[in-house]
């Protein structure tokens, strides 16, 4: 996977190679530098011109074989039977059948209409033919070499895990596998951002070389509304009226890219996300903020729905009166935890909280940031929890929605007159739930 336009000229095969997606014959292909391509071209038009010659030797032979006959025939006949002998180029063939036929033009005037026409003129039709065929031929091989839209193979030698973790490794917070992996996950986070905003719901996406990066532009799916709840069935706004999609089953040929002939893997991706209850394991904490001597009361709530990993918290989020009164717009709470130095932990807001479940035959540990509440804990896919928060957005109307619902009325600044209203929660959570098959 590149995440750059254009690819260095190394990572890429050079030579004969076949799209296994296409099959052996459609999926056929070259791959060469635009000094090769130029080389190709040329070769091409000498190829078709040298085959086209030799074609038509053949079937001029066959053609003189056909002819020969004991039967009687007209001088015209022999004179075209030599010009066939003579195996001359189809251009030349058609300009010696002509005169041969130009020649015999008084028979054409003296009653011999019919006959001449079919022993004289028809003959000719026949290189005529192939020339046309030789000269389309010629023009068509230069689309066999394309500049634009082109599928290429990626060298395979750095595909996989780049370094398998061990315990060491993670709880060393020295160690450089912590740093890259971090930089590579908010290297991803970045680039997956870009290309959906740039690529996704784009009447003219299709065009920019930006979404060409991969096999498919985007992956197949369906989705419903009528899921179950993923976690505990308390723990969610609906019990049956969830967000469910799902991939169906995805070559890793097609869809993927990853051309391989044989033993293709069958990937399908059910995610289900469902509204929590904002009101579960709450805690509030009140406070009062001391500004330029004025007293201003404010309260956080954090919601206790789980362990972090890497620090003594049991709660998975927190947010306070004033940080939720300062911002005008919607923000999602994502946090990821990266060691940049030995004995400094650095949160940042990158990926959201998340638990991996790791199969047991696997050498590397359970790298998951956090161990969910009974409640939030599932024994079959991977667990997300995301925080929208509302802030001071205002609507309007009262908005219902079961993510960012809004009911709570304030006044409008800059109206006398109108109501606004605003989220009724500082956060509102959503829980995911990821299986792969």
């Amino acid at each position: 996977m590149a995440f750059t336009t254009d690819i260095p000229y190394d990572k890429v095969y050079l030579g004969a190679w076949v799209d296994q997606s296409k099959g052996s014959i459609k999926g056929a292909q070259i791959t060469v530098t635009p000094t090769g391509a130029a080389v190709v071209v040329a070769f091409l038009a000498l190829f078709v011109q040298y085959s086209g010659q030799k074609l038509w030797e053949i079937l001029c032979f066959s053609w003189y074989q056909i002819r020969l006959s004991h039967k009687p025939k007209t001088a015209l006949q022999y004179q075209q039977d030599v010009s066939l002998r003579n195996n001359a180029s189809p251009s030349q063939s058609f300009s010696y059948l002509i005169q041969i036929a130009w020649s015999w033009r008084q028979h054409h005037r003296t009653g011999w209409n019919s006959k001449w026409w079919n022993i004289a003129i028809l003959p000719t039709t026949m290189p005529l033919l192939f020339l046309v065929l030789l000269i389309t031929a010629g023009i068509l091989s230069a689309y066999i070499v394309q500049n634009s839209d082109v599928t290429i193979l990626i060298n395979g030698d750095n595909c996989g895990i780049w370094q398998v973790p061990t315990r060491e490794s993670l709880s060393a917070h020295h160690n450089n596998f912590i740093v890259e992996s971090a930089r590579y996950i908010r290297k991803t986070h970045e680039f997956s951002r870009q290309y959906a905003d740039s690529c996704y719901n784009k009447t003219d996406a299709s065009r920019s070389s930006a979404c060409q990066k991969f096999t498919q532009p985007s992956l197949p799916y369906t989705s419903t509304l009528d899921a179950d709840c993923p976690f505990n069935i308390t723990t969610c706004v609906y019990s049956n009226a969830n967000l469910r999609m799902d991939t169906a089953q995805l070559d890793s040929n097609n869809v993927f890219g990853v051309n391989y002939k044989t033993n293709n893997i069958r990937f399908r991706e059910v995610v289900t996300c469902a509204p929590l209850k904002p009101d579960m394991y709450l805690r509030r904490r009140n406070f009062t903020l001391d500004l330029h001597g004025q007293k201003i009361p404010h309260y956080k709530i954090s919601w206790a729905w789980g362990d972090l990993t890497e620090l003594p918290i049991d709660t998975v989020e927190t947010v306070s009166t004033i940080e939720a009164n300062e911002l005008s717009y919607y923000t999602m709470t994502y946090v990821h935890m990266s060691f940049v130095k030995k004995g400094t932990l650095i949160l940042t807001h990158d990926s959201v909280y998340g638990r991996w479940l790791m199969d047991s035959r696997l050498r590397h540990p359970d790298q998951s940031g956090f161990q969910p509440r009974s409640e939030y804990n599932v024994s079959n896919g991977d667990t997300f929890l995301l925080f929208l928060r509302g802030n001071k957005v205002e609507f309007a109307q009262p908005c219902d929605d079961p993510w960012f619902s809004a009911h709570v009325r304030f006044d409008n600044a800059s109206s006398s007159t109108q109501m606004v209203y605003r989220s009724d929660h500082l956060a509102n959570p959503l829980g995911c739930i990821e299986q792969v098959r």
